[in-house]
């Protein structure tokens, strides 16, 4: 009974009298077969990504931290995908993908099912500072929620520190800094009494 009055109240001027009267829906076959070409250029994405975590494991380097280069050999599919690739990027955390090229003695590598994955583990200067940046702006955002704050509020935030990396990695980035973890000033102070964050090298206290 509800199929029948919700065909009549949707049907056009050249429907049928009753929903039983129609035929069963189409399958779109052409789409079918797109996403399943999806699904599975997906799950390599997927492959890839679980490979290039394994050998960050045994770099013993975090994913928080930006490495620069992912290469992969003997795959096909993905390579002139984007979207994919960029999606692959971002899961690895690294500055490039690059297919069937050279690597040097920084890299690291794995290979399974005649795919192999290799991962650049030298750290440059900026990308020693992005994790740094990435790692402080987490500690910040932890810190935030222990002072009570809600998403999206507000606070101020002053710091002390006697690391002049920290306070130039600080200074270099405060609007990054601003956006990121909602504060609506932060200033650097002589000496403050609060909370310890990246291993007790800045000192912060937080206000509304």
């Amino acid at each position: 009974f509800s199929a029948e009055q919700i065909y009549r109240s949707l049907r056009g001027a050249k429907g049928k009298e009753s929903v039983h009267l129609c035929d069963y829906p189409k399958i779109n076959k052409t789409g079918l077969s797109k996403n399943k070409a999806l699904i599975e250029k997906m799950a390599t994405v997927r492959g890839l990504a679980s490979t290039a975590h394994t050998l960050r494991l045994e770099a013993s380097q975090p994913i928080r931290q930006k490495l620069a280069t992912l290469v992969v050999k003997g795959i096909k599919g993905i390579k002139t995908d984007k979207e994919l690739v960029s999606i692959l990027k971002d899961e690895v955390n690294v500055d490039s993908v690059r297919f069937d090229a050279k690597v040097t003695k920084t890299f690291i590598s794995k290979t399974e099912r005649k795919v192999t994955v290799s991962l650049d583990t030298k750290l440059t200067e900026s990308l020693k500072a992005d994790g740094l940046l990435r790692d402080l702006t987490r500690q910040l955002q932890d810190a935030r929620k222990k002072a009570g704050l809600q998403v999206g509020e507000k606070a101020k935030l002053i710091y002390s520190t006697k690391d002049v990396s920290l306070s130039n990695l600080i200074r270099n980035n405060i609007d990054t800094l601003k956006e990121a973890s909602h504060f609506s000033s932060i200033e650097m102070v002589p000496s403050v009494d609060g909370d310890n964050i990246m291993g007790g090298e800045i000192t912060i206290k937080i206000s509304r």
